[in-house]
């Protein structure tokens, strides 16, 4: 590779960050702000689901941030309180269900992941 390369492939990855930090802002500005825990402007809860998710798109940054994330991610974070924990819980869970051509749900965990996300919403929004 040459220096042209180099930075045209830097240029790339930069302009996915970019785009995919733009993604997470906007969905976590959406995600759960009827419940107590991320009312309101300036919301440190809000920050931190935003920075797990960016730690998350640099950890994994071939799948990086699809739509939803912050939905499966705002119940850890609410229960547990622990911005580290809440990451490696979310990233574990994220390696559980996301095949290695990242995007397809394991066709054998699919019904079974489907039940029990049903589970956790239903005790979560309660």
């Amino acid at each position: 590779m040459n220096d042209i390369q180099v930075s045209r492939y830097c240029f790339f990855r930069y302009s996915l960050f970019k785009d995919r930090a733009a993604l997470v802002e906007k969905d976590c500005l959406r995600t759960d702000r009827v419940l107590n825990f991320y009312k309101g402007d300036e919301n440190d809860n809000i920050k931190v689901l935003y920075d797990i998710l960016m730690t998350y798109c640099q950890y994994n940054f071939d799948l990086g941030y699809v739509q939803g994330m912050s939905d499966l991610l705002s119940p850890l974070h609410m229960l547990f309180e622990d911005e580290e924990l809440s990451f490696w819980l979310f990233a574990g869970y994220m390696d559980m269900v996301v095949s290695d051509d990242h995007g397809d749900i394991q066709d054998d965990r699919n019904i079974s992941i489907n039940i029990n996300i049903d589970r956790f919403m239903l005790v979560y929004h309660r």
